[in-house]
């Protein structure tokens, strides 16, 4: 591959940040044969004590030692509980072997189990008595294991010349363990009771470790001690993988795991991901209901979901309203979604509120409100009430999809901790196959310095922490420094606040335009309630920051998590647990049930592991010693304990006749709380470092930079936006800008068609980034070597990129995603969801985009297609034109007013003309048929619904 100037050089790329983001821009262009250096200023210990660059940015696994467990297990206080991922607790290890306390070596004679005595004796005992008082004085949790070894040939029984070797596994491994048992019973002397230790027998023909002071052992009859503490897998939340992950599970497929020897193995991390069965739904101390995560088998299982669902206190007429408004938002275009649902919250879609009137179609009941007003809280951290509905709706729909369709991946998690079975892979890929530099090092500010943009940064020394600078810098880092500003690309992948303030300097020099332009006030500032729009008020200060989640429609609000550690085994679920009436929005899962290798109380230190994400921040606990406190004003102590009692509290029975399971679950012996949550000197939370972007209601236009840019064939994109700044780029057919020739940004805030704030986001975003700049690339740097002319690159496909109305009969929809026009066989809209054509250039292939819009439902793109032909003319939704919810609505307003039925004769009159001008509609826009699969569809919908009202 060629690119910039000259021919034959590999193109550089420098990626700040190494978030999902970031990692997966150094992925795509790597595998492209980009040079790719990540700088990521972050470091972290790994389960091991060591200290690392940080991968995978929130989604990490945050690492801690646990504290020493109080007598009893969990009966001490809840602060002796909190653990930390501190360096100190990690590092204790290190230390001990620095101060040569570890390992112990126990001799034993030939073909002898039998501990030593005398002076070696007493010199054991003094050794164990010193690494025993070093250990508890550090207030970590800990245990002993001892592995005992055996000599092939001088332990062979009878000792002496001429014996034969010990050559039975069985016989080996017996005076092994025999060793190790003894070696333990000496320390329970020493300690003056049993000792927390663990036995191990050493393989055939394996040596034993050296000593303390560094020499290796002369002969192999040994029990060696070493100290191993208990590693708890903390993290800022848990991971959620739904089925509708298109762009994580593609990066996945495409990380091998290696073998012990480095070699493929054959698998990839995608095989990690695990679905879970079930999801769990609890409230306020009813029978918990448990859903499967499968489409049900007979009609017989669905009335019997939905009767579950009445004894959660909905209604027949909340789960109807409810069905019709998902339904009308499946049979809703992209067009329509933008106009009318991005300035609508959730809560006003389901109530069918119009904007313009001022009028509900619908009442529901106080019980479904409450939980439809909080339920998205738990789902995404934003309250239905100011989150927008288009972002909603599309989730929604994905998730509903699991219950109409079989799918592999179905509220997915993985086989282990995030670091070891999804982010520690992915590095080893890109290091040692794909070539990634990984360097330790920030980015300060961007300036533009003789019409060039030019990153001003840091190197940070793994091993003290410096930072150096001047004179202080080796030749070697010099080199380095100026090798990352030589680039010819720079990607900013850091969070929104990291990349407000390195753009500063661009807006006060007044030359920040696109995104850095966008970005000012983008996190400083918190916007007015929706929906007026302006410049906002700026953001409070908190602690070394600023506040988040001020007011309800804050577009940053907090999200975290909390993990407990229990020595008992505790599931809950098989699954994903939703708590409706918890206060703080809590949803949970047992994620170690799901482990190939699960925890064990002798060699991990736990059992179980009970994850849990922590969505309101804001609202006041009902109950408990933080009664009337919100999890903002709470220290950890209190945030753990209110969260367990809440959990309690909503699992356990109401009332003495009160049907639901027994619930007296264990108390955690320890909890971990995300580390990248600041409390002051007090105790008390002040800020989230990372803060979580909720998608409020007409918010996402205010979002950096353009829209997103979809290259699957036969996908039609709206022209892009001028960009008459000289120092602005965009591809013809739209996309990521690239500034001053060679900064792109990447990250969740930017505009994708995952719109929430999720991994997947995050991925999406690294693939828009580097889809312009393979643009850039051909069209603007290497033109002559890449033979690309101007203009929008031409498919591999048949279908080229064309306007709207190019190649369609006049007044038609536009062609469906994946081919063929609306009235084509329901095969061929079906078609749309395995398309496997790519777009290229000359550097390789363009990064495949799923749109979401695009992957819904097959059987509702007809209905799609209609309703985007009808906005066109200014018609309304044919879901409207027909008259589906004219009749519920009614039923609604006269239940919740408690006035006389309507009449039904004049619903009927109504009904009828509607049907004749929504038939005449669909005539008219399927020329060449088609008209008739819509028509019945939408009656078939009404019918039901009139038919379900009678029966009422």
């Amino acid at each position: 591959m060629s690119g910039g100037g000259d021919a034959g050089r590999r193109p550089t790329v420098n990626v700040f940040g190494a978030g999902i983001a970031g990692l997966t821009v150094a992925h795509e262009l790597a595998e492209r044969g980009f040079v790719v250096r990540v700088v990521e200023q972050d470091t972290c210990l790994d389960r091991h004590g060591r200290r690392r660059i940080a991968m995978g940015g929130v989604a990490r696994t945050q690492y801690a030692i646990a504290r020493q467990a109080r007598a009893g297990g969990a009966e001490g206080p809840w602060s002796s509980r909190f653990c930390r991922s501190d360096v100190e607790g990690m590092s204790a290890v290190a230390e001990a072997r620095d101060l040569r306390l570890v390992p112990i070596h126990v001799p034993f004679a030939r073909g002898s189990h039998e501990a030593p005595g005398g002076e070696a004796r007493a010199d054991i005992e003094g050794r164990v008595r010193a690494l025993l008082a070093f250990l508890r004085g550090k207030d970590v949790d800990f245990r002993l294991e001892i592995t005992g070894y055996a000599d092939a040939h001088d332990d062979a029984p009878p000792a002496g010349p001429g014996s034969r070797p010990l050559t039975n596994p069985e016989e080996h491994r017996e005076l092994c363990v025999e060793r190790a048992e003894a070696a333990r019973a000496l320390i329970a002397a020493v300690a003056g009771g049993p000792a927390a230790c663990t036995v191990a027998a050493g393989r055939q023909g394996e040596r034993a470790p050296r000593r303390s002071d560094g020499k290796a052992p002369d002969h192999n009859r040994w029990a060696v001690v070493e100290v191993c503490f208990t590693v708890l897998p903390g993290e800022h939340g848990f991971r959620f993988f739904p089925s509708y992950y298109n762009h994580v599970f593609d990066t996945m497929r495409r990380i091998p795991l290696l073998d012990e020897d480095g070699n493929e193995s054959g698998r990839t991390v995608y095989d990690n991901v695990v679905p879970t069965p079930n999801q769990g739904i609890v409230s306020g101390g009813l029978s918990p209901l448990i859903m499967p995560r499968s489409p049900p088998g007979s009609d017989h299982e669905r009335a019997e979901r939905l009767a579950a669902l009445r004894t959660m206190g909905y209604t027949a007429s909340d789960l109807t309203q409810l069905m019709l408004r998902v339904l009308r938002y499946m049979c809703t275009s992209a067009g329509r979604r933008a106009m009318e649902m991005e300035r609508v919250s959730w809560w006003e879609y389901l109530e069918g509120y119009d904007p313009g009137t001022g009028a509900r179609l619908y009442h529901y009941s106080e019980r479904f409100e409450r939980e439809a007003k909080t339920q998205s809280r738990v789902l995404a951290s934003f309250d239905a009430l100011w989150g927008d509905a288009r972002t909603c709706g599309n989730t929604y729909v994905q998730l509903f999809y699991n219950w109409v369709r079989t799918l592999p991946k179905v509220d997915g998690t993985l086989s282990g901790p995030t670091s070891e079975a999804w982010l520690d892979p992915w590095r080893a890929y890109l290091e040692r196959r794909l070539g990634v530099q990984f360097i330790l090092g920030g980015l300060e500010r961007l300036e533009v310095e003789d019409g060039e943009i030019v990153p001003h940064g840091f190197l940070i020394r793994l091993a003290t922490g410096e930072r150096p600078e001047g004179d202080d810098l080796t030749p070697r880092e010099r080199e380095l420094i100026e090798t990352l500003r030589r680039a010819d690309y720079h990607v900013v992948a850091t969070d929104p606040c990291s990349a407000e303030a390195i753009t500063e300097p661009l807006r006060r020099a007044g030359v920040a335009v696109g995104v850095p332009r966008d970005l000012g006030g983008f996190t400083t500032k918190v916007r007015p309630a929706p929906p007026e729009e302006g410049e906002g008020a700026p953001r409070p200060a908190a602690g070394a920051g600023h506040a988040f989640g001020v007011t309800g429609w804050d577009r940053f609000q907090t999200m975290s998590g909390i993990q407990f550690f229990f020595t008992q085994e505790l599931k809950i679920n098989n699954g994903y647990v939703y708590y409706s009436q918890a206060p703080w929005g809590l949803t949970s899962i047992n994620s170690a049930q799901f482990w190939r290798r699960r925890p064990t109380l002798e060699r991990d230190g736990f059992v179980s592991l009970l994850s849990i994400d922590l969505c309101d921040w804001n609202t006041r606990a009902r109950e408990g010693a933080a009664r009337g406190k919100s999890a903002a004003e709470c220290c950890p102590v209190e945030i753990a304990e209110q969260v367990f009692a809440q959990i309690v509290a909503e699992m356990r029975p109401t009332g003495p006749t009160a049907e639901a399971p027994i619930y007296d679950p264990p108390e955690p012996t320890w909890f971990y709380l995300d580390e990248l949550l600041d409390f002051d000197e007090r105790g008390v939370f002040t800020r989230a470092r990372v803060p979580y972007l909720v998608p409020i209601k007409a918010d996402f236009q205010n979002r950096p930079g353009p829209p997103p840019w979809d290259p699957t064939p036969r996908v039609v994109s709206p022209p892009p936006a001028k960009t008459p700044d000289p120092a602005l780029w965009q591809a013809p057919h739209g996309g990521y800008l690239v500034h001053w020739g060679k900064l792109v940004f990447a990250g969740v805030y930017l505009k994708t068609f995952t719109r929430m704030s999720t991994m997947e986001a995050a991925n999406e975003s690294g693939r828009h980034a580097v889809n312009a700049i393979l643009d850039h690339l051909r069209l603007v740097k290497a033109p002559a070597t890449m033979g690309a002319a101007a203009g929008a690159p031409a498919p591999s496909g048949a279908a080229a990129e064309a306007p709207a109305s190019s190649g369609a009969a006049a007044g038609a929809p536009a062609p469906a995603p994946g081919g063929g026009r609306a009235g084509a066989a329901s095969q061929d809209v079906r078609h749309m969801r395995s398309e496997v054509f790519y777009r290229s250039t000359p550097a390789g292939d363009y990064c495949a985009i799923w749109d979401m819009e695009h992957w819904e439902l097959p059987e509702f793109a007809q209905a799609k297609q209609y309703d985007a032909w009808c906005l066109e003319r200014g018609l309304p939704h044919p879901w409207d034109l027909l008259g589906i919810e004219r009749i519920p609505s009614l039923v609604s307003k006269l239940a919740q007013a408690a006035g006389s039925p309507a009449s039904p004769g004049a619903a009927g009159t109504e009904g009828a003309s509607l049907d004749a001008l929504l038939e005449g509609t669909l005539r008219m826009a399927y020329p060449w048929g088609g008209a008739d699969a819509v028509l019945e569809m939408l009656r078939g919908i009404r019918r039901a619904v009139e038919e379900a009202r009678k029966q009422a």
